[in-house]
């Protein structure tokens, strides 16, 4: 499911490379510094960007979540670059991908899942390689692909280098896909997860406007995991006290929110946690 309408898209070329970094490193261990020492040797020309490195560890959901959200506002041509990877060292596979201009790096974990849609392929300017590059630091870690394998192919791709002297072509469909990645629709019903709870308490849906528009809603409400109406709203503010509301907001994905409150803890809702929307008018 890829998130294509929706707030503000940033369509200019970057004057110079643009390399982003989203992780689950946090800020405390040398690891980001060490990644960007990495491309400030390989890439020094680069702007470094950092869209997050507070993404709880190993919550790869979480991280496809920010990557989903963020890329649109990175000029073409910009290269991101993701690592939360559980599985790092093992045989799980790393992709590069190509979407409006931009270049995905990361493990084939879901992390690049709500990017990259299951009927993905070369149709509308996607494409994908599986990295094959060795190390250019010579022998690598085990555990540090971030560093060692993705960061070089960033920095190669950020100056220019054909894809495909990084590895083979790979079909974008047959990328891992976790059962949070796309929403399920049975007649008026809409089976989805809860991606994110930010810190004011709203839940973030993986339902982006693009795949249901707002035109011509005319009522929500929440079958599961509880009943509860739902005031269709498009600020906070107009969330009716001692209610619910449900909207678009500045991320593009429908959430669950309160006004001045946590939904999250209205609804007894957290990460992860699948819930059961009905509708009337809009998404037919």
């Amino acid at each position: 499911m890829r998130m294509r309408t929706g707030g503000l898209r940033n369509r200019r070329t970057a004057t110079r490379p643009t390399i982003a970094l989203l992780s689950d490193f946090g800020l405390d261990d040398p690891y980001v510094g060490q990644m960007k020492g990495v491309l400030a040797g390989l890439a020094p020309e680069a702007a470094v960007v950092d869209i997050s490195h507070q993404v709880r560890p190993f919550d790869v959901m979480q991280g496809a979540f920010y990557l989903a959200a963020s890329w649109r506002f990175f000029p073409e041509g910009c290269v991101l670059l993701s690592v939360v990877d559980p599985g790092v060292g093992t045989e799980r596979r790393l992709v590069i991908g190509k979407w409006e201009g931009r270049f995905f790096l990361g493990p084939d974990n879901g992390l690049l899942a709500l990017v990259f849609g299951p009927e993905s392929g070369e149709v509308g300017g996607e494409r994908g390689w599986e990295l094959a590059m060795p190390s250019v630091l010579g022998e690598h870690s085990n555990t540090f692909h971030g560093r060692d394998i993705l960061a070089p192919a960033a920095a190669r791709l950020a100056l220019g280098v054909d894809p495909h002297r990084l590895g083979r072509p790979l079909d974008l469909g047959s990328l891992h896909r976790p059962a949070w990645a796309e929403p399920e629709q049975l007649g008026r019903e809409i089976t989805a997860h809860v991606l994110h709870v930010d810190r004011f308490g709203n839940c973030l849906l993986n339902l982006p406007e693009c795949l249901w528009p707002e035109a011509g809603m005319e009522h929500v409400e929440l079958l599961a995991p509880l009943l509860q109406p739902l005031a269709l709203v498009r600020t906070y503010a107009q969330i009716p006290t001692g209610g619910v509301g449900v909207l678009v907001g500045s991320q593009g994905y429908w959430e669950l929110a309160v006004n001045q409150g946590s939904a999250a803890a209205v609804l007894g809702l957290a990460p992860g946690m699948r819930i059961v929307l009905e509708y009337s008018g809009g998404w037919e």
